[in-house]
Order: structure tokens, then C-alpha cells, then sequence
């Protein structure tokens, strides 16, 4: 039988999984789990960036913010994207089981995979999903010089 470094490393994940799962449940509040603690995080959204023939569309969850909280900006053939996702008040006596909801600030900038039209650029933002639609300009075919 060969050894398999990336089989020893998926078992000693899943027993350092199982070891913190047992602590947790053993001792509750003395185990801190920073991968649990969004708050005041940056964001990180799932983004799709798709190269279709004639545009480039850049869809991102952007749950929970708001419209006017998101800002975009191009400039050649990069997409700069910031939004913000404010933290709700919570009340000091409430109880929670489990606290996933990220808050915080995403900024990305992305290089595109094509020169767009900035002037043509449409973006929509319905049920907490950005959707940006960026024509392609025409590609020159270039000319050739002749030499005199």
C-alpha cells in the first residue's frame, strides 16, 4: 500500500474536527471559535464572473445590504465592488444557540477577462443579488503598416 499524504491529512482533519466538537460539547463556553465571529469581518460573497460572447455579466449574494449601501466603479478592465452589510442591535438578554450572520465591508477589485463599454455598463440588485452586465466594445482587427 502507497502513503497517500493528502489521505493523512483528511484523517487528521476529521479526528482534530471530532477532538473540537467533543471539547465544545464538554465545555461550551471556555472554547473560542474564531471561524464563528463575523462580526465587523470583511465579507466574503460568493461571486460568479461569466465571459459570454458579446458581454461579461459579474453576479455576487450580497444578503441583507442594502441597495444604497453598495458602490461600483470601472475604470478600464477593472470592476471595483464595496458594499456594506450594517450590524443590527442586539438586545443584551438574548439567548443565542448559534450567531452565522456575517456583517461587515466587502471590497473587491477584479481584473475582467475583456475590455467593456463602460458607458453601456447596466447593473441590478433584486433579492439581495448584484447582477452587472458589461457589453464587450468591439475588438479592433488592427492595421497593417506598410513599410516605405
Amino acid at each position: 500500500m502507497e502513503f497517500d499524504p493528502f489521505e493523512e491529512l483528511r484523517n487528521m482533519r476529521e479526528r482534530m474536527e471530532s477532538m473540537y466538537q467533543d471539547m465544545e460539547r464538554t465545555y461550551p463556553s471556555r472554547i473560542r471559535q474564531p471561524w464563528r465571529e463575523h462580526t465587523g469581518k470583511k465579507m466574503h460573497p460568493n461571486t460568479d464572473i461569466m465571459d459570454h460572447e458579446n458581454e461579461v455579466v459579474v453576479t455576487i449574494d450580497l444578503p441583507g445590504v442594502q441597495k444604497k449601501d453598495i458602490d461600483l466603479h470601472i475604470d478600464g478592465d477593472l470592476l471595483t465592488i464595496k458594499a456594506e452589510r450594517e450590524t443590527e442591535t442586539k438586545e443584551e438578554d438574548e439567548a443565542y444557540i448559534a450567531h452565522e450572520r456575517r456583517y461587515g465591508n466587502y471590497h473587491r477589485t477584479t481584473r475582467l477577462p475583456a475590455n467593456v463599454d463602460e458607458t453601456k455598463a447596466k447593473a441590478t440588485f433584486k433579492n439581495g443579488v448584484l447582477e452587472i452586465h458589461l457589453p464587450k466594445k468591439e475588438q479592433t482587427k488592427g492595421k497593417e503598416i506598410k513599410i516605405e
